[in-house]
């Protein structure tokens, strides 16, 4: 699985790029159990991305994904 994210400021009604080097995701399965969990470098458009091996026997359904700056 790929996890792709863009960050932004919001200040009123604009959007602005925040200074940012790093950013933690994490990601939980439908059971709610952690099945990653990484810091990822953010470049200067306020992107990151990260991969997720996901086994043969991983839960199906929903996986929520959050990110803490």
């Amino acid at each position: 699985m790929y996890v792709k994210g863009a960050i932004r400021a919001e200040d009123d009604a604009s959007y602005t790029m925040p200074r940012l080097a790093q950013a933690r995701v994490t990601v939980h399965d439908p059971n709610y159990e952690e099945a990653y969990n990484q810091t990822l470098d953010v470049n200067e458009a306020g992107t990151f991305h990260g991969q997720l091996e996901l086994g043969p026997g991983a839960a199906l359904g929903n996986y929520n994904i959050s990110v803490e700056f």
